[in-house]
């Protein structure tokens, strides 16, 4: 068996990805034609194919070609938060795949496992090493040296398999149940679409019939055509706003604190300390970063209890016009991206919060209306505290495999 003091250059090597011109792009695939991935296609751990570009196969060397197994890192860009980030190449295809100079591939080398070469980019040991290199750098670049030369824990061939098959198992739990609150929250965007449209007549605890088949029961308003006995207010005349009571805490000063309290930035739980500045039921909107776009994470959550928030959460206290529960189901629904866009750091401002107006039933209605989605929400909270347990134990997998803490039999 290696030694413990391995290091990833033992079992993969890297090469940076294609320089090209903008005349060198092509409109169409062919035969004579790559298909270029840059770092915008890393996303989640996963590669995904919208916005690639198209290059000639002549200017790409053979290393710079990807084959099934290669590992795809982001080596540059803006957002420091993104470099680092990898994903595995695992498409079987006809076309000729490469990458962009702001990427390499790494590629497994002969007695390493490619699921084995895989967990070791997506362990905490990975990410820590990426970290204190860039905390030393002004510029977000790395080189695959650096890479190269984080030390690591290469067992012999038929250990890495055993181990890589471990993690992969969990893997194939996690991607199931991401599918089952994918499937929900899809059957829930659904049900809010007429529930947010149509609304529920209290009469009948029915949706109210569409607009086209009953316009006498709809009104024109901001929002659109809504149910004539709603009303359409601005955010700001339905909540306190707490901003000014937020304090950030630096990550240094956090980590000599009492892990008591949950710390909250724009997407939820970051870490505990051992004060608040909350103690009451309250909605949290994610006020920056790649989120605000993508909306991978919640934006909108209600919190209770004590509890401390950073400067990247806007902080609201409902005023009991809208209960909470519709208040904040209307605040993840909004589509913010109107306002962000052209930004190169996504902000959600006050003055945008401003202009933002929602739709207020009577409370009967109110109630109904939360009422017909709890059962959805409960199953994808459900699915999700599911979730978070298969990600803690595979974290804890990998920190005891990964370092061959544990020891793995054949």
């Amino acid at each position: 068996m290696k030694d413990k003091n391995a290091v990833l250059s033992d079992v993969i090597k890297g090469y940076r990805g294609v320089s090209y011109k903008p005349w060198q792009l092509k409109s169409t695939v062919d035969n004579d034609t790559a298909i270029l991935l840059r770092s915008n296609n890393i996303k989640d751990g996963r590669l995904n194919f919208n916005d690639v570009q198209y290059v000639p196969k002549s200017i790409v060397d053979e290393n710079q070609t990807l084959k099934k197994g290669d590992l795809v890192v982001c080596m540059s860009n803006g957002s420091k938060d993104l470099v680092g980030k990898n994903a595995t190449f695992n498409l079987d295809s006809n076309f000729t795949f490469t990458i962009g100079a702001f990427c390499s591939v790494f590629k497994p080398k002969a007695g390493a496992t490619i699921e084995y070469v895989r967990h070791l980019f997506s362990d905490n040991n990975y990410q820590k090493h990426i970290d204190l290199i860039l905390a030393g750098s002004a510029i977000n670049n790395l080189r695959n040296t650096q890479i190269e030369e984080l030390k690591c824990y290469i067992p012999d061939y038929p250990i890495q398999q055993k181990i890589a098959k471990i993690l992969s198992t969990i893997d194939g739990q996690i991607e199931k149940t991401e599918g089952i609150i994918a499937k929900y929250q899809a059957v829930k965007q659904g049900m809010l679409q007429d529930l947010f449209t149509r609304g529920i007549d209290v009469t009948t605890g029915e949706l109210r019939p569409k607009y086209e088949d009953a316009p006498e029961l709809y009104k024109n308003s901001p929002l659109g055509m809504i149910p004539k006995e709603w009303k359409v207010v601005r955010l700001y005349d339905t909540v306190t706003v707490l901003d000014s009571m937020r304090i950030p805490i630096k990550q240094e000063d956090r980590d000599f604190m009492q892990k008591v309290y949950p710390y909250y930035g724009a997407s939820g739980i970051i870490d505990h300390v051992n004060d608040y500045l909350f103690d009451d039921e309250l909605i949290l909107l994610g006020e920056d970063g790649e989120n605000v776009i993508s909306r991978n994470l919640p934006l909108a959550f209600i919190v209770k209890g004590k509890i401390w928030v950073n400067n990247h959460a806007h902080v609201f206290k409902p005023n009991g016009e809208l209960i909470i529960e519709l208040l904040v189901e209307q605040l993840e629904k909004f589509n913010y991206s109107t306002y962000v866009s052209g930004s190169a750091q996504p902000k959600i401002t006050q003055d945008h919060l401003k202009k933002i107006s929602v739709f207020v039933p009577h409370k009967i209605e109110q109630n109904r209306i939360i009422d017909s989605i709890s059962s959805t929400n409960k199953t994808i909270e459900d699915e999700q505290m599911v979730l978070d347990k298969l990600y803690k134990l595979k974290q804890g997998l990998m920190s005891d495999l990964l370092s061959g803490k544990v020891e793995v039999k054949i």
